[in-house]
């Protein structure tokens, strides 16, 4: 049976704590860079509108901001700073919704496939309506979409 003096048993509680510690900056640091892996620990910076669920008259061409999408050495999108937040979903391009989060190639085509087939969206939330996009990615897409008041049928 192995007693522990008072000093060993002292120095293996410093070493227990020490451990943990290690473990739980470890865990944390982790954690921060699982969220933002390619952008060095911070969130992409989006320029909003506050006002994203109320209709716009603005005139903005979207055409101006599909011309400043770079693209990466394969033709990828990349997102870009000068893509102008929220977008019209009745006038976006394939490319223009790419630049949304949560939205790729294929369901940037559903979106165009079903605005083509039922016609113009006549709210934001009707995006609901395009199989792919759920209640969730929904949430997390109203803030960088919009309807402007000439889209509307």
């Amino acid at each position: 049976m192995a007693v522990f003096t008072k000093k060993e048993k002292s120095i293996i509680i410093l070493i227990v704590i020490f451990m943990a510690v290690g473990f739980i900056s470890r865990a944390l640091s982790l954690r921060k860079t699982a969220f933002y892996p390619d952008s060095g620990n911070t969130p992409p910076v989006y320029e909003v509108n506050t006002e994203s669920y109320a209709l716009s008259d603005s005139s903005d061409s979207l055409k101006e901001a599909e011309e400043k999408t770079e693209t990466d050495k394969k033709g990828e999108i990349t997102k870009n700073a000068n893509t102008s937040f929220p977008l019209d979903i009745n006038k976006a391009s394939i490319k223009e919704f790419q630049q949304l989060k949560g939205i790729g190639p294929k369901l940037a085509e559903k979106i165009i496939a079903y605005r083509n087939t039922s016609g113009n969206f006549q709210k934001p939330e009707d995006l609901i309506k395009v199989k792919g996009i759920g209640k969730k990615k929904l949430e997390n897409l109203l803030p960088f979409i919009c309807i402007k008041k000439d889209t509307l049928n």
